[in-house]
């Protein structure tokens, strides 16, 4: 995927995930629209395998994105704990 089809995509991702009484319906949309280009592309495979699939590529995504936001965290307390420990040196 390219940087513009990356942009796109996030923006588009952005604008479905916008809580109201309607983001249950336009996420799934999504997954439909996601699941209907993989059958297109994945012509061969059968519905159980696809379905396994994109369920393995959904899962691992998840993990990638719960590694990311546990490294920010971390980033974050450790920047927290570094500026305490600097304004400590500083008042004394």
């Amino acid at each position: 995927m390219n940087k513009l089809d990356r942009w796109l995509l996030k923006r588009i991702c952005k604008k479905l995930v916008i809580q109201g009484s309607e983001h249950k319906s336009r996420i799934a949309q999504y997954y439909k629209i996601m699941a209907d280009a993989a059958r297109q592309e994945f012509t061969e495979d059968n519905e159980p395998t696809l379905k396994h699939f994109l369920t393995e590529c959904y899962e691992g995504a998840l993990e990638e994105s719960q590694d990311e936001m546990a490294w920010g965290q971390s980033y974050d307390r450790l920047k927290k704990a570094y500026l305490e420990k600097k304004r400590k040196r500083e008042i004394t």
